[in-house]
C-alpha cells in the first residue's frame, strides 16, 4: 500500500512539472512572437530610413542580425550575405546592430531600384523603390599649359584624374591634416582664418594651348565620378623693354625668369633666354628710327606675352656759338652726342654747309667755313644720323651787329642781336626809348626819328 501512494505521489509531482514547463513554453513563444512582430516593425520603419543606395554597391547601417538585403536592378536580383552581429543576444533575442553592405555592377546616377530586407528566419519586409543619388566634391584647381594644382576639399577614399583630350592622367594627392578632420567642423568665423580639408593635387602633362579647358575627375571607391573644368587662363609675364633708338645695336630689357624670348625685328628674328634674374639681351643691326621691335616671351610654365615698340631717333644737341653777322667768314655749331657717320647741315638762305662725323663724338665744336649774308637772312642747323633722320635742330639768323650805338638806323637796331626791348616807351613826334635789362646792367636807347641818338649804360 506505502509503494502504491509513494507512485501515485511521483506522478502528481512529474505532472506538475510537466505543467509548469508547459506555462513556461506557451509565455517564452509568446514573448518571441511579440519580440519578433515587434522586429518586424522596426524593419518596416527603419531600414528605409538607413540604407544608402550608391552606385555600386548599397549599405545598411545599423541592420538587424541574421539579415541580408536583397535587390532588383534592372530585371536581375541580387542578395547580399546574411550578416550576424558578433555579440550575444538579450534576453530578447536582441543581438545588436550590423552593417550589410550589397555589391554589384556600377549603374548610373539616378536609375531607379528596388530593394527589401530578408532575415534567416524567412522574413521578409515589403519592396521599396530607391534612387542613386549623386554625390558632390568641393573641387577648386589653377590650369596651366604644363600642369594644373587643385583642392578636393573633402576626405575619402578617391583618386583624383585630370582628362585632356580624351586621355586621362593619374594625379598625385597630398592628404591635408586638418583640426577638421579629428574633430569635425565647426562655425567659421569670418575673422578667423580658414582652414584648408582635405587634399592637395597636382599633375603634369604635355603642353597645351592656352584656352585648353581641363576635366578634373574624382571617383571615389563607392562608385560615385563627379567631374569639374578648368580652363587654362594665359598668366602674361611682365615686359620692360630698355630705350632702343638708332644709336644701340642691341635689344634688352627684364621679364620673367628662364623665359624664352624671340625678338623680331623687321622680318628678321632673334633669340634668347632671359637668366635667373629675369633679364635679357639680343644684338640686332642698327635700325632706321620708327622700326618696329616685337619682342614674345613665353615662360617655363607656358604663359606667353608680347610688347612691341619702335625705334626712336637718338637724341643729341646742337646750338650756335656766338653770332653770326652780315661780314661773318665762319660759323661754330657746338654738336653733343654726335655718332659715326652722323652728318651736320647748316642752312644760311639757299646756301648750304655740311660736316660728317667719321666717329663718335660725346661733345665737339665744328667751325664751318661761309660766305657773307645779309643780315636777317635765316639759319637752320641740322644733325642727321646715318639713315639721314634729323637728331637735332636749331635756328639762328645773320645778324647786322652786335652792339648799340650813336647814329645807328633803327631798322639796324631790329636786324642786330639785342632785337626787341624789355621795355619801350614812344614820347611822341618821333622820339622813342628801348630799355634792355640785364642782371647786373641796363642799357637805354633814345631814338629820334629813326636813328640812335643817345646810349646810356647803368651797372648796379
Amino acid at each position: 500500500m506505502k509503494r502504491k501512494d509513494d507512485s501515485m505521489c511521483r506522478k502528481k509531482v512529474v505532472k506538475k512539472f510537466l505543467i509548469v514547463g508547459l506555462l513556461l513554453s506557451i509565455i517564452l513563444v509568446n514573448k518571441n512572437v511579440v519580440y519578433a512582430e515587434k522586429q518586424q516593425e522596426d524593419w518596416e520603419n527603419d531600414w528605409v530610413n538607413s540604407i544608402c543606395v550608391m552606385p555600386n554597391k548599397t549599405v545598411l547601417k545599423g541592420g538587424f542580425s541574421g539579415c541580408r538585403i536583397g535587390m532588383r536592378i534592372m530585371g536581375k536580383i541580387f542578395y547580399s550575405d546574411f550578416v550576424y552581429s558578433k555579440e550575444e543576444p538579450n534576453e530578447e533575442g536582441y543581438a545588436g546592430d550590423v552593417t550589410i553592405t550589397l555589391n554589384y555592377p556600377t549603374i548610373d546616377l539616378n536609375q531607379k531600384v528596388t530593394a527589401w530586407l530578408e532575415r534567416d528566419d524567412s522574413f521578409k519586409t515589403k519592396e521599396e523603390q530607391f534612387e542613386v543619388c549623386g554625390r558632390e566634391y568641393n573641387i577648386t584647381a589653377k590650369a596651366g599649359p604644363l600642369g594644373i594644382t587643385g583642392n578636393v576639399a573633402q576626405y575619402g577614399d578617391y583618386k583624383v584624374y585630370v582628362q585632356i583630350a580624351n586621355k586621362e592622367y593619374l594625379c598625385t594627392s597630398t592628404k591635408i591634416h586638418s583640426s577638421i578632420e579629428d574633430y569635425g567642423p565647426y562655425n567659421w568665423d569670418s575673422s578667423e582664418q580658414y582652414e584648408p580639408t582635405g587634399y592637395d593635387f597636382c599633375c603634369s602633362y604635355l603642353s597645351q594651348k592656352i584656352g585648353t579647358k581641363i576635366k578634373v575627375i574624382v571617383r571615389d571607391t563607392d562608385g560615385y565620378e563627379y567631374s569639374k573644368k578648368f580652363k587654362i587662363k594665359n598668366r602674361a609675364p611682365k615686359i620692360q623693354i630698355d630705350t632702343v633708338d638708332t644709336s644701340v645695336s642691341e635689344v634688352s630689357g627684364t621679364t620673367s625668369e628662364d623665359s624664352n624670348i624671340v625678338v623680331t625685328v623687321g622680318k628678321k628674328k632673334y633669340k634668347c633666354k632671359s637668366d635667373e634674374s629675369g633679364s635679357f639681351c639680343v644684338k640686332i643691326k642698327m635700325q632706321k628710327p620708327g622700326t618696329k621691335v616685337k619682342v614674345r616671351v613665353t615662360t617655363k610654365e607656358g604663359y606667353y606675352n608680347e610688347k612691341q615698340v619702335k625705334i626712336k631717333a637718338e637724341q643729341a644737341e646742337i646750338s650756335v656759338s656766338g653770332y653770326v653777322l652780315r661780314n661773318s667768314k665762319k660759323i661754330k655749331v657746338k654738336v653733343e652726342d654726335a655718332r659715326k657717320g652722323d652728318c651736320l647741315k647748316v642752312f644760311i638762305g639757299k646756301k648750304v654747309y655740311s660736316y660728317k662725323f667719321k666717329k663718335n663724338r660725346k661733345s665737339k665744336s665744328i667751325k664751318l667755313k661761309i660766305k657773307k649774308s645779309k643780315a636777317g637772312t635765316k639759319i637752320r642747323v641740322r644733325l642727321y644720323d646715318r639713315f639721314k633722320y634729323p637728331k637735332a635742330i636749331c635756328r639762328s639768323m645773320v645778324y647786322y651787329t652786335d652792339s648799340i650805338y650813336k647814329g645807328m638806323k633803327l631798322k639796324h637796331l631790329r636786324l642786330s642781336s639785342w632785337r626787341k626791348p624789355d621795355r619801350r616807351y614812344d614820347w611822341g613826334n618821333g622820339s622813342m626809348t628801348w630799355v634792355y635789362k640785364f642782371s647786373d646792367s641796363t642799357i637805354r636807347a633814345f631814338i629820334r626819328k629813326g636813328v640812335v641818338v643817345r646810349v646810356q649804360e647803368f651797372n648796379y
